[in-house]
């Protein structure tokens, strides 16, 4: 998505403008500055994060906007000044090649999905609460990312020392990941903000177990606390070390709130129901522009014939 000033040339050009906002870049733009790189570094994050205003001012003026989460259009409205009126939630969809594994978890494997080096994935936290739970039990770590070389990510795994405990995987095809995805006991989603996290949902799909931060959009995605998932604070070491080793330990629990989980996503999470709540939207606004347009050109055309009149 690019909320660019061209944009608003379209309603101009005699088109309504719909546009999609999966969330406010300006919650990564916090994250990214509070996350404590090189004075240089930081300098450079606030350059590259200076066309945040002309997100907003787009925003401001777009008819209507759609959002994957309740949550994002909450922050939207907030960050970006937008009428809460003008805007519509409609969630993601999950493919239908995301499906349980047929063959058995490998025991004591843990999963995460995301950017690792990007602070707002929260793997930093997730790595810290690995090597302390490497201390009492036999795990491992798969990360399904490709980190920066010498990045954040490598150098704190080789500060924790838990190097030949972690693997990172990438470059794999769609039916590889799958088989990823069902190859963990659970799997943890750390992050310190989503406006959706379409990941979340297709480990659901494959009836893996999550531990998840309660951040952003992800408690809308997963449901009620302990139903799919347990919710942890986002950045809490702590409450991360703790609530791994409960499902590790109970293979019962894992298995219900996987079933659980997939339930929960072949019944919210259809790209039919989402591509017919698109197109209902698109359908709606086009619709209200040509009423508003064509109630402005009546009006005109009545005022001209009262002018004739009057002469």
């Amino acid at each position: 998505m690019s909320l660019g000033y061209g944009m608003l040339e379209i309603e101009k050009m005699g088109l309504p403008l719909l546009t999609t906002i999966h969330h406010p870049i300006s919650f990564d733009r916090r994250i990214d500055l509070a996350a404590p790189p090189a004075r240089r570094k930081k300098l450079s994050l606030r350059r590259w994060y200076g066309f945040l205003r002309m997100q907003a001012k787009v925003a401001r003026r777009a008819r209507t906007i759609l959002t994957p989460s309740d949550t994002s259009a909450r922050d939207i409205a907030t960050d970006f000044g937008v009428d809460p009126a003008r805007m519509e939630t409609v969630l993601l969809g999950v493919d239908d090649a995301f499906v349980p594994p047929t063959v058995a978890r490998v025991p004591g494997r843990i999963l995460a999905m995301a950017s690792a080096d990007a602070p707002m994935k929260g793997i930093a936290t997730l790595l810290e609460a690995f090597a302390k739970l490497r201390t009492e039990r036999d795990v491992e770590l798969l990360l399904v990312t490709k980190p920066e070389p010498g990045g954040r990510t490598e150098r704190l795994i080789d500060s924790l020392g838990i190097g030949e405990h972690v693997t990172f995987v990438n470059g794999v095809s769609r039916d590889e990941l799958v088989a990823v995805m069902g190859s963990a006991e659970l799997a943890c989603v750390p992050s310190l903000y989503e406006g959706f996290s379409l990941p979340t949902a297709e480990l659901m799909a494959c009836e893996t177990p999550l531990v998840v931060s309660r951040a952003g959009a992800i408690p809308e995605v997963v449901g009620p606390d302990g139903e799919c998932a347990i919710m942890v604070t986002p950045g809490d070491v702590g409450e991360l070390e703790l609530a791994l080793p409960e499902l590790i330990d109970d293979p019962e629990r894992r298995a219900r709130m996987g079933k659980a989980g997939r339930e929960r996503v072949q019944r919210l999470f259809s790209w039919r129901a989402v591509a017919a709540a698109t197109a209902a939207a698109y359908e709606r606004t086009i619709r209200d522009y040509r009423a508003e347009h064509d109630g402005i050109n009546g009006a005109r055309g009545a005022s001209k014939e009262n002018t004739s009149a009057d002469r």
